[in-house]
């Protein structure tokens, strides 16, 4: 019968080991310790979510770090959080899936204006800064209620669609409570932009409020970086960027550039509705 560390095993939430399970998870767990990296390939059904939350979570509960688990999609962010609920039933431990503001948005007026996460960005700060978005006012409007939200989050393990249908039931803004509740969180799984784009990153990291030295990041099927690498390298043009530029070029009265503006707009407009 193969058997695990003791600090380990209060973590690992299923009665059997798997074959190779157990040396995948002994070696990154020495890596972790010694401060190294490692790279693991593993089969399919060899249960490599759970075995490298275990092999984490020991450490990070002893030394107080967060661990991120960066994946491409949602699917891969939830299943995260249903091992993170087996190892609860063992082992107290929090953790959140988290989604960009776009997806996480409860604002009406934002997802209709707004067709990518730049623009969603845009908007979404442009009616913080007026005080016109009633999701993000009744955070301070409602204190009670958002401390409950934020102690219901860091509780246990939570999805983001989860925490967004509690928020919209309280016409709380689910984003800015996600992200106020991550101090508290152990675990965070979340797309790979928030790690290596160095906008999101450097935005990301001062509402974690955690120093890199006491994060443990975990990269799931890294063979997809080169094309995210691509992505993030890309240049974008909003539409709601366009009709900004189209309204700055009324005022200042540049005529031929307003008008290029609002035809551009038009067309996006156009070939969206035909997509």
């Amino acid at each position: 019968m193969i058997e695990l560390p003791e600090k380990i095993a209060e973590f690992f939430p299923y009665k059997d080991v798997r074959p190779f399970q157990d040396e995948f998870i002994r070696t990154i767990h020495d890596a972790i310790r010694e401060g190294r990296s490692a790279i693991v390939e593993g089969s399919n059904g060899l249960g490599k979510t759970i075995a490298v939350l275990c092999a984490c979570l020991p450490l990070a509960e002893e030394e107080n770090l967060k661990i991120l688990y960066v994946a491409r999609t949602h699917r891969q962010h939830e299943r995260v959080i249903e091992e993170l609920r087996a190892v609860s039933t063992r082992h107290r431990v929090s953790g959140v899936s988290v989604r960009g503001r776009h997806e996480m948005c409860l604002n009406k007026l934002v997802r209709e204006n707004a067709q990518d996460s730049r623009g969603v960005m845009e908007i979404c700060e442009m009616l913080k800064s007026k005080n016109r978005c009633p999701y993000y006012r009744n955070i301070e409007d409602k204190r009670r209620q958002s401390f409950e939200v934020q102690e219901f989050i860091a509780s246990c393990p939570h999805t983001a669609s989860e925490i967004q249908k509690v928020c919209r039931s309280r016409n709380l803004c689910s984003y800015e409570l996600v992200k106020a509740s991550l101090e508290k969180t152990t675990v965070i799984a979340l797309s790979y932009l928030y790690v290596f784009d160095p906008t999101v990153r450097n935005a990301f990291l001062k509402s974690l409020d955690t120093s890199l030295h006491k994060i443990i990041l975990i990269v799931d099927e890294a063979h997809n970086l080169p094309e995210t690498a691509v992505e993030i390298a890309s240049n974008t043009l909003t539409l709601y960027a366009v009709k900004q530029a189209e309204e700055e070029a009324k005022r200042f009265q540049h005529k031929e550039i307003s008008t290029f503006a609002k035809v551009l707009v038009k067309e996006i407009q156009s070939r969206r509705r035909k997509l």
